[in-house]
């Protein structure tokens, strides 16, 4: 039952509604005429009626839902039937379809990686990966590392204007990186105050978010982590020289890649030397005791988020049967011909494919048993083309993926919004189907709780009550996705 009553409905309606109208109208962007073309919803009131809602707190679904939109922001939530709107409010049936919060991601890139002839290239596609964010319903996404840091930062301000279809962004700043990185693309820190400055000089640029990288020693950690929360940010990690407890004693924030990313599992482990796999150390202990389990508590005692990016481990596994409808057309034919010719070797080799399926349900139980014991789990996709992840689409898959591997939708759902929001600290802004939030919900075409593998027909995503068309998105950024051919 929506917590408004059709008489408290009216009496917001009839007290604010010129005033909410002006003030909507007043920080409302101006949209280009690119992105008009992607918008099938722009009313001031929007009723969406009869949906099978999941709110993102974890609460159980409910069937035949109406949600009112007004003025961006969600007005009302209730029974089929039971709320009171406008007249001339424009309706949206949603019979047989279901309702989600707009995802808020944590993992995002704007680039696509290949390896070439000559070695691993990162390419930018700044034009068309935020559009196909928007278009796998992600409302908020914060990057995962820039390579191309005032194109990043464009982005983001393109957005913000209405220039650009895509996600409202939390821009991750170059990769803190340490004077070993074995990518040609990134910087190479050496000693500590470089790895302040580099923090000092791109927060003054506008960054609002960091990422420490796999050469890094803990002492740049520490000189990092401690620059950026002196302003008030917040600083992630995907690490390897130094291991996840290292960096949870010098305060970072956030892990990525779950717990396979770890190189806590050695015992043997050089300090401050990346060496050895760390995915194989992961799938061989328990979440549940050793080492395993005691790296689980260490995180959650030290508040540190972990985020899982499932996707970028998924293509080599039983899970993955080819692209859905559409979303398989957005990449490049060079980058299509070299994922599948590396999906061809799996499938050749069903040992290979027994393996990868291995690994990821052992990233999904350790993710399980972290929740269980208090952790805050958050979700990204890792866009890559190492992982054969594509914008948007992966973001829907991580769904399906903490599902499979036994999340139930309602947890699964909460990890990717209101889990990213809380991280972000705008939980109470976005995050949840919740009245006063932003009205930023995705609203797929068919009933994930029959078929899981519905959630990827997304339909419309509204951000900020703005309702873009994704299909129009996807079939705009055909061939799109993908870095060069071979030198």
């Amino acid at each position: 039952m929506s917590p408004f009553s059709k008489n408290a409905v009216k009496a917001i309606l009839l007290a604010g509604s010129l005033l909410a109208s002006y003030s909507s109208m007043a920080q409302a962007p101006e949209f280009s005429d690119r992105v008009k073309g992607f918008i099938d919803y722009d009313q001031s009131s929007i009723l969406i009626q009869n949906a099978l809602l999941f709110d993102g707190t974890g609460a159980p679904r409910k069937a035949n839902q109406d949600v009112f939109i007004q003025n961006g922001k969600i007005a009302a939530v209730g029974d089929h039937g039971s709320l009171s709107t406008p007249q001339g409010v424009t309706i949206l049936d949603a019979s047989g379809k279901t309702l989600l919060p707009g995802l808020v991601m944590l993992h995002e890139h704007m680039y696509y990686t290949s390896s070439t002839a000559e070695g691993f290239t990162i390419t930018e596609n700044p034009r068309t990966f935020p559009r196909l964010y928007l278009a796998g319903g992600v409302t908020t996404a914060r990057t995962g590392g820039s390579i191309e840091p005032f194109t990043d930062l464009s982005i983001r301000d393109a957005v913000k204007a209405g220039q650009m279809a895509g996600p409202d962004i939390d821009a991750t700043a170059p990769y803190i990186e340490g004077k070993d990185s074995r990518i040609f693309q990134l910087a190479r820190l050496d000693g500590i105050e470089a790895a302040r400055k580099s923090v000092a000089y791109w927060a003054d640029m506008g960054f609002t978010s960091f990422k420490a990288y796999m050469a890094l020693s803990q002492d740049q950690m520490k000189a990092a982590v401690d620059e950026a929360h002196k302003r008030g940010l917040k600083i992630t990690g995907h690490i390897c020289a130094t291991t996840y407890k290292e960096a949870a004693d010098v305060g970072i924030d956030n892990l990525e890649h779950g717990f396979w990313a770890a190189t806590d599992y050695m015992a043997d482990k050089p300090k401050g030397q990346c060496v050895g796999g760390s995915r194989g150390g992961m799938t061989n202990n328990s979440p549940t005791e050793g080492v395993g389990s005691d790296l689980i508590d260490y995180m959650v005692q030290n508040q540190v988020a972990i985020t899982s990016t499932l996707p970028v481990i998924s293509k080599g596994s039983s899970v993955f049967t080819g692209f859905p409808e559409n979303w398989g057309s957005v990449i490049s034919d060079v980058d299509r011909a070299r994922f599948d010719e590396r999906r061809a070797r799996f499938d050749n080799n069903p040992q290979w494919i027994e393996g990868s399926d291995k690994t990821l349900q052992a990233a999904v139980n350790y993710e399980m048993e972290f929740i269980k014991r208090g952790g805050l789990l958050v979700a990204g996709s890792d866009t890559t083309g190492m992982g054969g992840t594509l914008p948007g689409l992966a973001n829907l898959e991580q769904i399906h993926l903490m599902v499979w591997g036994g999340f139930s939708l309602e947890q699964a759902i909460k990890v990717v919004s209101l889990n990213g929001a809380i991280y972000l600290e705008q939980q109470d802004n976005i995050g949840s189907i919740t009245v006063g939030k932003d009205a930023d919900l995705l609203l797929i075409d068919g009933d994930i709780s029959a078929d899981i593998r519905n959630v990827y027909k997304s339909e419309i995503t509204f951000k900020h009550g703005i309702g873009y068309n994704s299909q129009r998105m996807i079939a705009s950024s055909e061939k799109t996705v993908g870095g060069p051919g071979p030198n």
